[in-house]
Protein backbone atom coordinates (compact mmCIF):
# COMPACT_ATOMS: atom_id res chain seq x y z
CA UNK A 1 0.00 0.00 0.00
CA UNK A 2 1.27 3.45 -0.86
CA UNK A 3 2.12 5.65 2.06
CA UNK A 4 0.14 8.79 2.66
CA UNK A 5 -2.92 7.50 0.80
CA UNK A 6 -5.06 7.94 3.87
CA UNK A 7 -4.42 11.68 3.82
CA UNK A 8 -5.80 12.32 0.35
CA UNK A 9 -8.52 11.06 -1.97
CA UNK A 10 -7.97 7.57 -3.40
CA UNK A 11 -9.68 4.95 -5.55
CA UNK A 12 -9.32 1.17 -5.05
CA UNK A 13 -8.70 -1.02 -8.11
CA UNK A 14 -8.77 -4.85 -8.00
CA UNK A 15 -6.40 -6.91 -10.14
CA UNK A 16 -8.23 -10.14 -10.98
CA UNK A 17 -6.68 -13.57 -11.65
CA UNK A 18 -5.25 -14.06 -15.14
CA UNK A 19 -6.70 -16.54 -17.62
CA UNK A 20 -4.77 -19.52 -19.01
CA UNK A 21 -4.31 -17.79 -22.37
CA UNK A 22 -2.77 -14.77 -20.68
CA UNK A 23 -0.40 -16.97 -18.68
CA UNK A 24 0.74 -18.80 -21.82
CA UNK A 25 1.46 -15.52 -23.55
CA UNK A 26 3.45 -14.25 -20.57
CA UNK A 27 5.43 -17.50 -20.51
CA UNK A 28 6.42 -17.00 -24.15
CA UNK A 29 7.44 -13.39 -23.58
CA UNK A 30 9.06 -13.43 -20.13
CA UNK A 31 9.97 -17.05 -19.40
CA UNK A 32 8.59 -19.76 -17.20
CA UNK A 33 10.40 -18.83 -13.99
CA UNK A 34 8.77 -15.44 -13.71
CA UNK A 35 5.33 -16.77 -14.48
CA UNK A 36 5.54 -19.46 -11.79
CA UNK A 37 5.80 -16.76 -9.14
CA UNK A 38 2.43 -17.06 -7.35
CA UNK A 39 2.48 -13.40 -6.30
CA UNK A 40 1.56 -12.49 -9.91
CA UNK A 41 -1.50 -14.76 -9.86
CA UNK A 42 -3.03 -13.94 -6.52
CA UNK A 43 -5.86 -11.44 -6.31
CA UNK A 44 -4.65 -8.33 -4.55
CA UNK A 45 -6.02 -4.85 -3.84
CA UNK A 46 -4.04 -1.86 -5.02
CA UNK A 47 -4.71 1.74 -3.97
CA UNK A 48 -4.06 4.55 -6.42
CA UNK A 49 -3.24 8.01 -5.05
CA UNK A 50 -5.38 10.84 -6.44
CA UNK A 51 -4.21 14.27 -5.38
CA UNK A 52 -7.38 16.29 -5.03
CA UNK A 53 -5.60 19.36 -3.65
CA UNK A 54 -2.19 19.74 -5.32
CA UNK A 55 0.27 22.06 -3.66
CA UNK A 56 2.34 24.70 -5.38
CA UNK A 57 5.65 23.02 -4.50
CA UNK A 58 4.71 19.65 -6.03
CA UNK A 59 3.15 20.91 -9.25
CA UNK A 60 5.13 23.99 -10.25
CA UNK A 61 8.22 23.65 -12.37
CA UNK A 62 9.54 26.92 -10.94
CA UNK A 63 9.13 27.77 -7.28
CA UNK A 64 9.59 31.35 -6.09
CA UNK A 65 10.08 31.67 -2.35
CA UNK A 66 8.66 35.20 -2.40
CA UNK A 67 5.26 33.80 -3.45
CA UNK A 68 4.92 32.20 -0.04
CA UNK A 69 4.96 35.65 1.58
CA UNK A 70 2.40 37.08 -0.86
CA UNK A 71 -1.00 37.95 0.63
CA UNK A 72 -4.14 39.08 -1.21
CA UNK A 73 -6.90 41.26 0.27
CA UNK A 74 -10.23 39.93 -1.06
CA UNK A 75 -12.11 43.08 -0.07
CA UNK A 76 -10.23 45.40 -2.44
CA UNK A 77 -12.55 44.99 -5.44
CA UNK A 78 -16.00 43.56 -6.11
CA UNK A 79 -14.52 40.82 -8.29
CA UNK A 80 -12.29 39.59 -5.47
CA UNK A 81 -15.18 39.67 -2.99
CA UNK A 82 -16.90 36.95 -5.00
CA UNK A 83 -14.10 34.51 -4.10
CA UNK A 84 -15.30 34.44 -0.49
CA UNK A 85 -17.92 31.79 0.17
CA UNK A 86 -19.16 33.40 3.39
CA UNK A 87 -18.60 36.49 5.53
CA UNK A 88 -16.86 34.35 8.16
CA UNK A 89 -13.94 33.56 5.86
CA UNK A 90 -10.73 35.54 6.17
CA UNK A 91 -10.45 38.70 4.10
CA UNK A 92 -6.67 38.32 3.59
CA UNK A 93 -5.45 35.00 2.16
CA UNK A 94 -2.13 33.54 1.11
CA UNK A 95 -1.10 32.99 -2.49
CA UNK A 96 -1.87 29.25 -2.22
CA UNK A 97 -5.43 29.81 -1.05
CA UNK A 98 -5.93 32.60 -3.58
CA UNK A 99 -4.82 30.33 -6.44
CA UNK A 100 -7.10 27.50 -5.31
CA UNK A 101 -10.04 29.91 -4.94
CA UNK A 102 -9.55 31.12 -8.52
CA UNK A 103 -9.42 27.55 -9.84
CA UNK A 104 -12.56 26.61 -7.96
CA UNK A 105 -14.52 29.60 -9.26
CA UNK A 106 -13.47 29.62 -12.91
CA UNK A 107 -13.16 25.96 -13.73
CA UNK A 108 -15.71 24.74 -16.29
CA UNK A 109 -19.10 24.30 -14.65
CA UNK A 110 -21.55 21.53 -15.32
CA UNK A 111 -24.70 23.16 -16.60
CA UNK A 112 -27.09 20.81 -14.83
CA UNK A 113 -29.40 23.73 -14.11
CA UNK A 114 -30.23 24.01 -17.81
CA UNK A 115 -31.78 20.57 -17.96
CA UNK A 116 -35.51 20.16 -17.49
CA UNK A 117 -36.28 18.00 -14.47
CA UNK A 118 -39.54 16.28 -13.82
CA UNK A 119 -40.14 18.20 -10.62
CA UNK A 120 -43.67 16.92 -10.26
CA UNK A 121 -42.56 13.27 -10.40
CA UNK A 122 -39.72 14.02 -7.97
CA UNK A 123 -42.13 15.59 -5.49
CA UNK A 124 -44.54 12.68 -5.74
CA UNK A 125 -41.73 10.15 -5.27
CA UNK A 126 -40.03 11.82 -2.32
CA UNK A 127 -42.85 13.57 -0.48
CA UNK A 128 -45.87 11.40 -1.26
CA UNK A 129 -44.40 7.92 -1.07
CA UNK A 130 -45.30 6.70 -4.56
CA UNK A 131 -43.13 3.95 -5.99
CA UNK A 132 -42.39 3.13 -9.66
CA UNK A 133 -45.58 1.08 -10.12
CA UNK A 134 -47.67 3.93 -8.77
CA UNK A 135 -45.98 6.50 -11.01
CA UNK A 136 -46.41 4.33 -14.11
CA UNK A 137 -50.14 4.24 -13.47
CA UNK A 138 -50.18 7.92 -12.59
CA UNK A 139 -48.57 9.01 -15.88
CA UNK A 140 -51.37 7.40 -17.88
CA UNK A 141 -53.60 10.29 -16.87
CA UNK A 142 -53.45 13.68 -18.57
CA UNK A 143 -55.06 15.69 -15.78
CA UNK A 144 -53.41 15.49 -12.39
CA UNK A 145 -53.82 17.42 -9.16
CA UNK A 146 -52.12 16.61 -5.88
CA UNK A 147 -54.37 15.80 -2.96
CA UNK A 148 -53.73 14.45 0.50
CA UNK A 149 -54.30 10.77 0.91
CA UNK A 150 -53.74 10.21 4.61
CA UNK A 151 -57.44 9.47 5.19
CA UNK A 152 -57.41 6.56 2.75
CA UNK A 153 -54.10 5.04 3.89
CA UNK A 154 -55.69 2.61 6.35
CA UNK A 155 -58.31 1.60 3.79
CA UNK A 156 -55.64 0.73 1.25
CA UNK A 157 -53.41 -1.14 3.70
CA UNK A 158 -54.93 -4.59 3.28
CA UNK A 159 -55.87 -4.29 -0.39
CA UNK A 160 -54.13 -6.34 -3.11
CA UNK A 161 -51.03 -4.75 -4.69
CA UNK A 162 -52.72 -3.75 -7.96
CA UNK A 163 -55.82 -2.41 -6.20
CA UNK A 164 -53.68 -0.55 -3.68
CA UNK A 165 -51.69 1.20 -6.42
CA UNK A 166 -54.85 2.23 -8.26
CA UNK A 167 -56.45 3.65 -5.11
CA UNK A 168 -53.30 5.51 -4.10
CA UNK A 169 -52.92 7.08 -7.54
CA UNK A 170 -56.62 7.96 -7.61
CA UNK A 171 -55.98 10.33 -4.72
CA UNK A 172 -53.87 12.47 -7.07
CA UNK A 173 -56.17 12.46 -10.09
CA UNK A 174 -59.29 14.49 -10.56
CA UNK A 175 -60.43 15.04 -14.14
CA UNK A 176 -62.91 17.72 -13.08
CA UNK A 177 -60.45 19.79 -11.06
CA UNK A 178 -57.81 22.23 -12.29
CA UNK A 179 -54.29 22.99 -11.02
CA UNK A 180 -55.14 26.70 -10.66
CA UNK A 181 -57.71 27.67 -8.06
CA UNK A 182 -59.88 30.69 -8.90
CA UNK A 183 -58.17 33.95 -7.97
CA UNK A 184 -60.45 36.46 -6.16
CA UNK A 185 -60.89 39.90 -7.69
CA UNK A 186 -60.37 43.21 -5.89
CA UNK A 187 -57.10 42.78 -3.99
CA UNK A 188 -54.08 40.58 -4.53
CA UNK A 189 -51.68 39.17 -1.94
CA UNK A 190 -48.25 39.92 -3.38
CA UNK A 191 -44.93 40.62 -1.68
CA UNK A 192 -41.58 41.87 -2.89
CA UNK A 193 -38.51 39.62 -2.68
CA UNK A 194 -34.86 40.47 -3.21
CA UNK A 195 -34.12 41.58 -6.76
CA UNK A 196 -33.80 38.73 -9.22
CA UNK A 197 -30.41 39.98 -10.46
CA UNK A 198 -29.09 41.18 -7.12
CA UNK A 199 -26.03 38.97 -7.57
CA UNK A 200 -25.00 41.03 -10.63
CA UNK A 201 -27.16 44.02 -11.60
CA UNK A 202 -26.73 45.55 -15.02
CA UNK A 203 -25.48 49.10 -15.53
CA UNK A 204 -27.77 49.63 -18.51
CA UNK A 205 -31.42 49.12 -19.42
CA UNK A 206 -32.94 45.66 -19.05
CA UNK A 207 -34.62 44.71 -22.31
CA UNK A 208 -35.75 41.10 -21.74
CA UNK A 209 -36.61 38.71 -18.92
CA UNK A 210 -37.81 35.15 -19.42
CA UNK A 211 -38.16 32.07 -17.22
CA UNK A 212 -36.84 28.65 -18.14
CA UNK A 213 -39.61 26.02 -18.52
CA UNK A 214 -38.64 24.62 -15.10
CA UNK A 215 -39.53 27.95 -13.52
CA UNK A 216 -36.49 28.38 -11.27
CA UNK A 217 -34.03 29.80 -13.82
CA UNK A 218 -34.40 33.38 -15.05
CA UNK A 219 -32.82 34.82 -18.17
CA UNK A 220 -31.98 38.54 -17.95
CA UNK A 221 -30.69 40.42 -21.00
CA UNK A 222 -29.97 44.09 -21.62
CA UNK A 223 -28.24 46.75 -23.62
CA UNK A 224 -24.91 45.93 -21.97
CA UNK A 225 -24.66 42.97 -24.41
CA UNK A 226 -24.94 40.40 -21.60
CA UNK A 227 -27.27 37.49 -21.04
CA UNK A 228 -27.26 36.49 -17.37
CA UNK A 229 -28.86 33.44 -15.82
CA UNK A 230 -30.05 33.42 -12.20
CA UNK A 231 -31.37 30.55 -10.12
CA UNK A 232 -34.47 32.06 -8.51
CA UNK A 233 -35.28 31.08 -4.94
CA UNK A 234 -36.48 34.45 -3.63
CA UNK A 235 -33.62 34.73 -1.14
CA UNK A 236 -30.18 34.66 -2.77
CA UNK A 237 -31.05 34.37 -6.47
CA UNK A 238 -27.55 33.17 -7.27
CA UNK A 239 -26.02 33.91 -10.64
CA UNK A 240 -25.32 30.77 -12.68
CA UNK A 241 -23.76 32.06 -15.86
CA UNK A 242 -23.15 35.13 -17.99
CA UNK A 243 -22.76 35.30 -21.78
CA UNK A 244 -21.56 38.40 -23.61
CA UNK A 245 -22.31 39.08 -27.29
CA UNK A 246 -19.61 41.53 -28.33
CA UNK A 247 -21.17 42.75 -31.57
CA UNK A 248 -24.81 43.20 -30.53
CA UNK A 249 -26.73 45.20 -27.95
CA UNK A 250 -29.51 42.79 -26.94
CA UNK A 251 -33.04 44.09 -27.47
CA UNK A 252 -34.91 40.80 -27.09
CA UNK A 253 -34.06 37.38 -25.65
CA UNK A 254 -36.28 34.38 -25.00
CA UNK A 255 -36.13 30.66 -24.28
CA UNK A 256 -37.38 28.66 -27.24
CA UNK A 257 -39.85 26.19 -25.82
CA UNK A 258 -38.50 23.05 -27.51
CA UNK A 259 -38.42 19.56 -26.04
CA UNK A 260 -35.61 20.38 -23.62
CA UNK A 261 -36.07 24.13 -23.22
CA UNK A 262 -32.34 24.51 -23.63
CA UNK A 263 -32.09 27.13 -26.41
CA UNK A 264 -31.97 30.89 -25.95
CA UNK A 265 -32.56 33.25 -28.88
CA UNK A 266 -31.06 36.75 -28.61
CA UNK A 267 -31.85 39.55 -31.06
CA UNK A 268 -30.86 43.16 -31.60
CA UNK A 269 -30.77 45.90 -34.20
CA UNK A 270 -28.73 43.70 -36.53
CA UNK A 271 -29.52 41.57 -39.62
CA UNK A 272 -28.57 38.47 -37.62
CA UNK A 273 -29.40 36.89 -34.27
CA UNK A 274 -27.81 34.44 -31.85
CA UNK A 275 -28.75 30.98 -30.64
CA UNK A 276 -27.24 29.88 -27.33
CA UNK A 277 -27.43 26.27 -26.13
CA UNK A 278 -27.47 26.38 -22.34
CA UNK A 279 -26.51 22.71 -22.01
CA UNK A 280 -23.50 22.51 -24.34
CA UNK A 281 -22.56 26.20 -24.10
CA UNK A 282 -22.41 26.58 -27.89
CA UNK A 283 -23.22 29.97 -29.43
CA UNK A 284 -24.34 30.19 -33.07
CA UNK A 285 -24.59 33.38 -35.11
CA UNK A 286 -27.52 33.01 -37.49
CA UNK A 287 -28.21 35.34 -40.44
CA UNK A 288 -31.71 36.63 -41.07
CA UNK A 289 -33.98 35.48 -43.90
CA UNK A 290 -31.91 35.61 -47.07
CA UNK A 291 -32.98 38.01 -49.78
CA UNK A 292 -35.70 39.67 -47.66
CA UNK A 293 -33.86 42.89 -46.92
CA UNK A 294 -34.40 42.70 -43.17
CA UNK A 295 -31.97 45.11 -41.49
CA UNK A 296 -33.11 44.57 -37.89
CA UNK A 297 -34.31 41.39 -36.18
CA UNK A 298 -34.94 42.92 -32.76
CA UNK A 299 -38.70 42.23 -32.81
CA UNK A 300 -39.14 38.48 -32.39
CA UNK A 301 -42.14 36.35 -31.42
CA UNK A 302 -41.82 32.61 -30.74
CA UNK A 303 -44.77 30.22 -31.08
CA UNK A 304 -45.92 28.48 -27.85
CA UNK A 305 -44.28 25.16 -28.78
CA UNK A 306 -41.26 26.78 -30.44
CA UNK A 307 -41.83 25.46 -33.97
CA UNK A 308 -42.02 28.93 -35.58
CA UNK A 309 -40.14 32.23 -35.23
CA UNK A 310 -41.77 35.46 -36.44
CA UNK A 311 -39.60 38.52 -37.17
CA UNK A 312 -41.12 41.92 -37.85
CA UNK A 313 -39.97 43.34 -41.18
CA UNK A 314 -40.50 46.56 -43.13
CA UNK A 315 -43.45 47.65 -45.29
CA UNK A 316 -45.99 45.52 -43.43
CA UNK A 317 -44.12 42.21 -43.68
CA UNK A 318 -43.70 39.59 -40.97
CA UNK A 319 -41.15 36.89 -41.83
CA UNK A 320 -41.57 33.39 -40.39
CA UNK A 321 -38.76 30.88 -39.93
CA UNK A 322 -38.58 27.32 -38.69
CA UNK A 323 -37.73 27.15 -35.01
CA UNK A 324 -35.57 24.06 -35.47
CA UNK A 325 -33.64 24.86 -38.67
CA UNK A 326 -33.95 28.69 -38.55
CA UNK A 327 -34.68 28.64 -42.30
CA UNK A 328 -37.23 30.97 -43.89
CA UNK A 329 -40.67 29.35 -44.16
CA UNK A 330 -43.17 32.01 -45.27
CA UNK A 331 -44.18 35.64 -44.86
CA UNK A 332 -47.38 37.60 -44.35
CA UNK A 333 -48.05 41.22 -45.31
CA UNK A 334 -50.31 43.89 -43.84
CA UNK A 335 -51.46 47.04 -45.60
CA UNK A 336 -49.52 49.28 -43.21
CA UNK A 337 -46.35 49.09 -41.14
CA UNK A 338 -46.33 46.43 -38.42
CA UNK A 339 -46.06 47.70 -34.85
CA UNK A 340 -46.58 44.45 -32.96
CA UNK A 341 -47.23 40.74 -33.50
CA UNK A 342 -47.82 37.64 -31.38
CA UNK A 343 -48.93 34.01 -31.69
CA UNK A 344 -52.47 33.03 -30.65
CA UNK A 345 -51.54 29.36 -30.91
CA UNK A 346 -48.96 27.30 -32.77
CA UNK A 347 -50.45 28.02 -36.21
CA UNK A 348 -52.26 31.34 -35.74
CA UNK A 349 -50.55 34.74 -35.81
CA UNK A 350 -51.95 38.16 -34.86
CA UNK A 351 -50.44 41.39 -36.21
CA UNK A 352 -51.37 45.05 -35.92
CA UNK A 353 -49.96 48.44 -36.85
CA UNK A 354 -50.50 52.11 -37.45
CA UNK A 355 -53.97 51.66 -38.98
CA UNK A 356 -55.25 50.25 -35.63
CA UNK A 357 -56.54 47.11 -37.35
CA UNK A 358 -55.81 43.64 -36.02
CA UNK A 359 -55.02 40.92 -38.58
CA UNK A 360 -55.42 37.21 -37.86
CA UNK A 361 -53.32 34.84 -40.01
CA UNK A 362 -53.72 31.10 -40.55
CA UNK A 363 -50.19 29.64 -40.86
CA UNK A 364 -51.16 26.06 -41.60
CA UNK A 365 -50.72 26.51 -45.35
CA UNK A 366 -49.57 29.76 -46.93
CA UNK A 367 -50.35 32.36 -44.26
CA UNK A 368 -53.81 33.48 -45.35
CA UNK A 369 -55.54 36.36 -43.53
CA UNK A 370 -58.73 34.99 -41.96
CA UNK A 371 -59.85 38.12 -40.13
CA UNK A 372 -59.27 41.85 -39.91
CA UNK A 373 -60.95 44.09 -37.37
CA UNK A 374 -60.30 47.39 -35.54
CA UNK A 375 -60.09 47.88 -31.79
CA UNK A 376 -62.32 50.45 -30.14
CA UNK A 377 -59.64 53.00 -29.26
CA UNK A 378 -58.74 53.77 -32.85
CA UNK A 379 -55.15 54.90 -32.22
CA UNK A 380 -52.14 52.99 -33.54
CA UNK A 381 -51.48 49.65 -31.92
CA UNK A 382 -48.30 49.50 -29.87
CA UNK A 383 -48.32 46.01 -28.31
CA UNK A 384 -50.06 42.65 -28.68
CA UNK A 385 -50.08 39.64 -26.36
CA UNK A 386 -52.20 36.50 -26.20
CA UNK A 387 -53.08 33.64 -23.88
CA UNK A 388 -54.23 30.14 -24.84
CA UNK A 389 -54.61 27.63 -22.00
CA UNK A 390 -52.96 24.23 -22.20
CA UNK A 391 -54.95 21.02 -21.98
CA UNK A 392 -54.28 20.72 -18.26
CA UNK A 393 -55.83 24.09 -17.43
CA UNK A 394 -58.93 24.09 -19.63
CA UNK A 395 -61.21 23.11 -16.75
CA UNK A 396 -60.26 26.21 -14.77
CA UNK A 397 -62.41 28.39 -16.99
CA UNK A 398 -65.50 26.26 -16.39
CA UNK A 399 -65.94 28.26 -13.18
CA UNK A 400 -66.65 31.39 -15.27
CA UNK A 401 -68.71 32.42 -18.26
CA UNK A 402 -65.75 34.17 -19.91
CA UNK A 403 -63.99 32.74 -23.00
CA UNK A 404 -61.05 30.43 -22.55
CA UNK A 405 -58.42 32.40 -24.51
CA UNK A 406 -57.60 36.10 -24.66
CA UNK A 407 -56.01 38.66 -26.96
CA UNK A 408 -54.72 41.92 -25.50
CA UNK A 409 -54.37 44.91 -27.85
CA UNK A 410 -52.44 47.84 -26.38
CA UNK A 411 -52.61 51.24 -28.06
CA UNK A 412 -50.47 54.38 -28.13
CA UNK A 413 -53.13 56.18 -26.09
CA UNK A 414 -52.69 53.74 -23.17
CA UNK A 415 -55.98 51.92 -23.77
CA UNK A 416 -55.90 48.12 -23.62
CA UNK A 417 -58.64 46.22 -25.45
CA UNK A 418 -59.33 42.60 -24.43
CA UNK A 419 -60.86 40.13 -26.88
CA UNK A 420 -62.03 36.63 -25.99
CA UNK A 421 -62.13 33.25 -27.73
CA UNK A 422 -63.95 29.97 -27.22
CA UNK A 423 -62.39 26.60 -27.92
CA UNK A 424 -63.33 24.95 -31.21
CA UNK A 425 -63.97 21.34 -30.23
CA UNK A 426 -63.61 20.11 -33.83
CA UNK A 427 -60.03 21.17 -34.53
CA UNK A 428 -58.82 22.09 -31.02
CA UNK A 429 -58.07 25.74 -31.88
CA UNK A 430 -59.49 28.86 -30.27
CA UNK A 431 -62.21 30.67 -32.18
CA UNK A 432 -61.99 34.45 -31.68
CA UNK A 433 -65.01 34.85 -33.96
CA UNK A 434 -67.74 33.39 -31.73
CA UNK A 435 -68.36 30.35 -33.89
CA UNK A 436 -68.83 32.28 -37.16
CA UNK A 437 -65.74 30.88 -38.92
CA UNK A 438 -66.65 28.09 -41.33
CA UNK A 439 -64.53 25.11 -42.31
CA UNK A 440 -62.68 27.18 -44.94
CA UNK A 441 -61.73 29.82 -42.32
CA UNK A 442 -62.84 32.67 -44.56
CA UNK A 443 -62.62 36.28 -43.40
CA UNK A 444 -65.28 37.13 -40.82
CA UNK A 445 -66.45 40.14 -38.84
CA UNK A 446 -64.77 41.42 -35.71
CA UNK A 447 -64.87 39.27 -32.56
CA UNK A 448 -66.59 40.51 -29.46
CA UNK A 449 -64.55 42.95 -27.42
CA UNK A 450 -64.80 42.08 -23.74
CA UNK A 451 -63.36 45.21 -22.14
CA UNK A 452 -61.42 48.43 -22.72
CA UNK A 453 -59.05 49.19 -19.86
CA UNK A 454 -58.34 52.90 -19.36
CA UNK A 455 -55.99 52.69 -16.36
CA UNK A 456 -52.84 53.84 -18.17
CA UNK A 457 -52.50 57.06 -20.14
CA UNK A 458 -49.26 56.51 -22.07
CA UNK A 459 -48.28 54.14 -24.88
CA UNK A 460 -48.53 50.45 -23.93
CA UNK A 461 -45.07 48.95 -24.44
CA UNK A 462 -45.37 45.55 -22.73
CA UNK A 463 -48.04 43.12 -21.61
CA UNK A 464 -48.03 39.50 -20.50
CA UNK A 465 -50.54 36.92 -19.27
CA UNK A 466 -50.18 34.71 -16.22
CA UNK A 467 -49.89 30.95 -17.03
CA UNK A 468 -53.38 30.41 -15.58
CA UNK A 469 -54.89 33.24 -17.65
CA UNK A 470 -56.27 34.83 -14.48
CA UNK A 471 -53.89 37.83 -14.49
CA UNK A 472 -52.72 40.18 -17.23
CA UNK A 473 -49.87 42.61 -16.56
CA UNK A 474 -49.81 45.79 -18.66
CA UNK A 475 -47.12 48.48 -18.57
CA UNK A 476 -45.68 51.54 -20.28
CA UNK A 477 -42.08 52.76 -20.28
CA UNK A 478 -43.03 56.30 -21.27
CA UNK A 479 -43.41 57.37 -17.62
CA UNK A 480 -42.22 56.02 -14.30
CA UNK A 481 -44.17 53.40 -12.35
CA UNK A 482 -46.70 52.71 -15.11
CA UNK A 483 -47.78 49.12 -14.39
CA UNK A 484 -51.13 47.51 -13.60
CA UNK A 485 -52.31 43.98 -12.88
CA UNK A 486 -55.69 43.03 -14.34
CA UNK A 487 -57.96 40.34 -12.90
CA UNK A 488 -59.01 38.78 -16.21
CA UNK A 489 -62.20 36.90 -15.20
CA UNK A 490 -63.78 40.10 -13.83
CA UNK A 491 -61.95 42.48 -16.22
CA UNK A 492 -60.98 44.73 -13.31
CA UNK A 493 -57.67 46.08 -12.01
CA UNK A 494 -56.40 45.05 -8.58
CA UNK A 495 -56.90 48.03 -6.28
CA UNK A 496 -54.23 47.43 -3.62
CA UNK A 497 -51.18 46.94 -5.86
CA UNK A 498 -49.05 48.50 -7.20
CA UNK A 499 -48.79 51.18 -4.53
CA UNK A 500 -47.35 54.66 -4.74
CA UNK A 501 -44.15 53.30 -3.18
CA UNK A 502 -43.60 50.53 -5.74
CA UNK A 503 -40.09 51.27 -7.13
CA UNK A 504 -40.64 50.22 -10.73
CA UNK A 505 -38.97 53.20 -12.40
CA UNK A 506 -39.59 52.76 -16.16
CA UNK A 507 -40.88 49.25 -16.80
CA UNK A 508 -39.16 47.69 -19.83
CA UNK A 509 -40.18 44.03 -19.66
CA UNK A 510 -42.12 41.56 -17.48
CA UNK A 511 -42.48 37.79 -17.03
CA UNK A 512 -44.45 35.34 -14.91
CA UNK A 513 -42.80 32.07 -13.92
CA UNK A 514 -44.26 28.99 -15.65
CA UNK A 515 -45.92 26.03 -13.96
CA UNK A 516 -47.55 27.56 -10.85
CA UNK A 517 -46.74 31.15 -11.86
CA UNK A 518 -45.78 32.20 -8.34
CA UNK A 519 -42.98 34.61 -9.34
CA UNK A 520 -43.39 37.90 -11.20
CA UNK A 521 -40.24 39.60 -12.59
CA UNK A 522 -40.10 43.23 -13.73
CA UNK A 523 -37.08 44.63 -15.58
CA UNK A 524 -36.55 48.39 -15.62
CA UNK A 525 -34.37 51.10 -17.15
CA UNK A 526 -31.92 51.19 -14.22
CA UNK A 527 -30.57 47.69 -14.80
CA UNK A 528 -32.55 46.00 -12.01
CA UNK A 529 -35.03 43.14 -12.14
CA UNK A 530 -37.60 43.43 -9.37
CA UNK A 531 -38.98 40.13 -8.12
CA UNK A 532 -42.39 39.54 -6.53
CA UNK A 533 -44.20 36.48 -5.22
CA UNK A 534 -47.97 36.02 -5.62
CA UNK A 535 -49.17 34.18 -2.51
CA UNK A 536 -52.18 32.62 -4.23
CA UNK A 537 -49.95 30.60 -6.57
CA UNK A 538 -47.04 29.89 -4.23
CA UNK A 539 -43.48 29.63 -5.53
CA UNK A 540 -42.44 28.60 -9.02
Amino acid sequence: MMKGANKRGRNAVKVVEKTDEELELEELLFGKDIINDKSHREEEEVEILIDTAPTLSSDKVWHDEEDEDLEVDLTQTNRLKKLRKSDEEATVVTSDKFSNALKERFQTRKLDWAKVEDTQTKALTEDRGLDEDDLALLHQSNAMVIKTHSASAEKNKNAPRSKKAQRKVANYIDDTAAPYLPLPAGQINIKRLVNANIAEPSKQRITAVDFHPTGDLLLVAGEDKHMRFFKIDGEKNEKQLSVRLNDMSIQNAVFRKNSSGSEVLACGRKPFFYSYDTVSGNVAKIPGPAGRGVKSLEHLAVSPEGSLLAFRGASGYVHLCSGASKQWAMEVKMNTAVRSHCFLDEMTLATSGVDADVYIWDLRKTGRCVARFPHDDGTATSHLSAYSPSSTTNSYNSHYTLPKAYLSVGAESGVVSLFGADRDTQNGTYDFFNGTVDANRTVRSAPKQLKSLLNLTTQITSSVFHPSGQIAAIASNQKQNQLKLVHVPSMTVFTNWPTAQSPFQRVECMAFSPNTGGFFAVGNNTGKVLLYQIAHFGAA
